[in-house]
C-alpha cells in the first residue's frame, strides 16, 4: 500500500500565512502540517509516498529533505497549479495510482493516528472518510444511505436566498430529500431570518419562521423579483463577471465545484439580467 498526498494548491484564504509558503508548511502548534502527516504515514509500513507539488514547490520539496524520513518519497510536479485544482494533480499521479492499493490525503488536514488506522484496516475496496455534518460547515456535504453509500453529493455553493416581502427564499432541485439535512446548517446560520427553501424537485419546503420550523407541500414557489432584489442579483452578476478571466474560462472545471444541474438555481450562471 502507498499514500498519495496532494499538495499543489496556493492557499490564497489563508493570506499572510501562505504568501511563501504552501498550506501544509503552516504550524499547528509548532509543527507543519506536512511533517505531522508524513510521520503519521511512516509508521505504516507503506511501500512509498508520492507528493503533488505546484505552488513553493522546490522549497517544499527541500523542506520534506531535512525530515530524515525512512519512507520513499516520490514529487509530482503540476506546473499549471495556479489553473487546475485537485482533480488535475490527481490526474497526474495516474501512473502510480495503477501500482498499488492507494491512501490519498490533502496536504492540510490534522486528524489522529486512529484515522489512518481505520482506513487501512476497513475490508471494503473503495472508501471514502467523512466527517459528520456541522451547521458550521459550508463546503460540499455527501448524502449516505444505510449502507454507507453515498447517494448524493450537496455543494455549499448551490444555495441562493432571494429577498421577498421580508422573507428569504431559495429554490432547488436535488435528487434526494434532503431539506431536514439542511435544517440545522441554515436555522444555525440564520437563527433570526425568516426564510424558506423550496425543493422543486419534490414540492416540498423547510419554512423558518418566529423561531419555529415547518415543513410544507407546495406545488410552486416564485422567490422575489421585485426591483430590489433584481438590484442585488444584477450587482452580484456584474461582481461574478468582474472575477471571470474570459481566456481562462473552463465550465468543466466549474462544474466540478458545482454540478451543471445546480446552475438552474444560480442566477450568476443565467442569461444576463435586463
Amino acid at each position: 500500500m502507498q499514500a498519495v498526498i496532494l499538495a499543489a494548491g496556493m492557499g490564497k484564504r489563508l493570506k499572510e500565512l501562505t504568501r511563501d509558503n504552501t498550506k501544509c508548511m503552516v504550524q499547528v502548534n509548532g509543527v507543519t502540517l506536512i511533517s505531522r502527516l508524513l510521520h503519521q504515514l511512516e509508521g505504516r509500513q507503506l511501500s512509498r509516498v508520492i507528493i503533488v507539488v505546484g505552488y513553493q514547490g522546490q522549497k517544499l520539496m527541500d523542506y520534506i529533505g531535512t525530515l530524515d524520513l525512512q519512507i520513499p518519497v516520490v514529487f509530482v510536479e503540476n506546473p499549471i497549479y495556479d489553473k487546475t485544482n485537485n482533480i488535475y494533480s490527481l490526474a497526474l499521479a495516474k501512473d502510480w495510482l495503477c501500482r498499488e492499493d492507494t491512501l490519498l490525503f490533502e496536504s492540510d488536514l490534522i486528524f489522529e493516528d486512529e484515522v489512518i488506522d481505520l482506513l487501512v484496516n476497513d475490508q471494503r475496496d473503495t472508501l471514502a472518510l467523512v466527517d459528520r455534518y456541522e451547521s458550521w460547515m459550508d463546503g460540499t456535504c455527501v448524502k449516505l444511505a444505510e449502507d454507507d453509500s453515498i447517494t448524493e453529493f450537496v455543494p455549499g455553493k448551490k444555495f441562493r436566498f432571494e429577498e421577498r416581502d421580508g422573507m428569504l427564499g431559495a429554490v432547488i432541485h436535488p435528487k434526494h430529500r434532503i431539506l431536514p439535512l439542511l435544517r440545522g446548517h441554515f436555522c444555525s446560520r440564520l437563527p433570526d431570518e425568516s426564510f424558506l427553501i423550496y425543493d422543486a424537485a419534490h414540492g416540498t419546503a423547510l419554512l423558518h419562521r418566529d423561531g419555529q420550523v415547518r415543513y410544507l407541500t407546495m406545488e410552486r414557489y416564485i422567490p422575489g423579483t421585485d426591483e430590489t432584489e433584481l438590484d442585488w442579483q444584477r450587482m452580484w452578476k456584474r461582481f461574478f463577471k468582474a472575477l471571470t478571466i474570459e481566456q481562462r474560462r473552463d465550465e468543466k472545471a466549474q462544474m466540478n465545484h458545482v454540478p451543471k444541474r445546480f446552475w438552474q438555481d444560480m442566477c450568476e450562471m443565467q442569461a444576463d439580467l435586463l
